[in-house]
């Protein structure tokens, strides 16, 4: 298995903008796998990709939680640090059928949050 490690202090900057088109229109799944270990604090930042000071829109993923957040929808889940963590999250548009659009957070292929969002909130 091939990994990347990055050691406490340590940052790996990716340069994808995950949030570039409408998730309203298109959708949007992203997926993660990895582990943190030996955390003194739980809340240890693991990925973020969250705008704090604009929209309040983005992913933000912890030793032990992640938050998803578009603009006036928030979704979050907990799990456990020291074991490898597949992590997905999931932005379904609203189909023509009529079924409701939603935000679900996925923990190990297992559904862990579900929000119902609206046509106001924005993704980028």
């Amino acid at each position: 298995m091939k990994y990347i490690c990055i050691k406490n202090g340590d940052t790996l900057t990716i340069d994808y903008n995950l949030f570039g088109s409408s998730a309203l229109r298109y959708g949007r799944n992203f997926k993660i796998i990895f582990k943190a270990t030996n955390c003194y604090d739980y809340d240890a930042q693991v990925l973020d990709c969250y705008d704090e000071n604009g929209n309040k829109v983005g992913l933000k993923i912890n030793a032990q939680n992640a938050f998803f957040s578009s603009g006036s929808t928030s979704v979050n889940t907990m799990y456990c640090e020291d074991s490898y963590i597949e992590f997905e999250t999931e932005v379904w548009n609203k189909p023509s059928d009529g079924v409701e659009q939603y935000i679900t957070l996925w923990v190990d292929g297992i559904p862990s949050a579900t929000r119902i969002y609206d046509d106001s909130d924005n993704f980028i």
